[in-house]
């Protein structure tokens, strides 16, 4: 009988530590939604029948709340894996786990944006949600608050844990796209509020995506280290506004890095 995988052995052990966890969870095809697989990809991991890719390994990695993990996990498997994302990923290490139940909502547009709100270091509030998002805004801010995942405090509304959490790169982009559509107002590109680019070029793979790579890591880091200080707060910090920043990088004719162990494209 041939041995089963050492990818498949591993994504077992992490699709039966999440089970574990949520032993309220029966069903097969809800497990296989909150980690963000197919349900005939479960099946044949717990039958380890399956020699998964990479690429679906580091989906159930980060859907089973293991990517402050990841580089430990992917260097079982692969050293120049670990080599890889140890220079690509080490922003990571330091994040939380990510919540389950954050990753179900946030990614909805009638909750993203109030969430998104919620969880900056003000919060938000009832009046700024009917500002922004009216009526219906307030009402699904009163369905989070019911459902626990938000509560008011003298006025203020936000996030009840604040040790931190992690979203799934799936959600990230998604959470992304929800921002750019609903919060990015084209009208006022050039009136200094806004700022969107895009841009192509040519360059050998690893040369271009190791400068692209760095340079969006020192300008990630310098955002954090400034929004961290207060030195932009307003006197008022009451009056500050929450911001949105998104970076990416791909090439566009690409082979996946996790399968073929080239070296990664930036992802910030």
């Amino acid at each position: 009988m041939e041995m089963p995988s050492s990818t498949c052995v591993i994504a077992k052990k992490l699709i039966d530590g999440f089970k574990a966890k949520h032993p309220h969870i029966k069903s097969s095809s809800r497990i296989a939604q909150l980690i963000g697989i197919k349900q005939s990809s479960i099946n044949r991991i717990e039958n380890l029948n399956a020699n998964p890719s990479y690429e679906l390994l580091v989906d159930v990695v980060i859907g089973t709340g293991n990517q402050h993990r990841i580089i430990e996990i992917l260097g079982d498997v692969n050293g120049r894996l670990k080599d890889s994302f140890t220079e690509n990923l080490s922003h990571l290490r330091n994040m939380k786990p990510q919540s389950d139940e954050l990753e179900q909502v946030i990614t909805k547009e009638e909750y993203s944006l109030i969430l998104l709100l919620a969880m900056s270091e003000k919060g938000t509030s009832y009046n700024e949600i009917k500002a922004e998002l009216g009526a219906h805004g307030v009402k699904n801010l009163d369905n989070l608050i019911s459902q626990g995942i938000l509560e008011c405090k003298e006025g203020r509304v936000q996030r009840w844990n604040k040790e931190g959490f992690n979203l799934s790169i799936g959600t990230v982009k998604k959470v992304f796209e929800i921002c750019l559509k609903h919060s990015y107002d084209q009208s006022l590109f050039g009136l200094g509020e806004n700022w969107c680019s895009i841009h192509f070029g040519d360059a050998e793979k690893k040369k271009g995506t190791d400068f692209i790579r760095q340079v969006m890591k020192e300008a990630y880091e310098k955002i954090d280290t400034e929004f961290s200080s207060g030195r932009l707060d307003a006197a008022d910090k009451s009056k500050n506004h929450t911001f949105f920043v998104g970076m990416a990088s791909d090439v566009l004719n690409k082979s996946n890095f996790l399968s073929n162990n080239e070296g990664g494209e930036a992802l910030q």
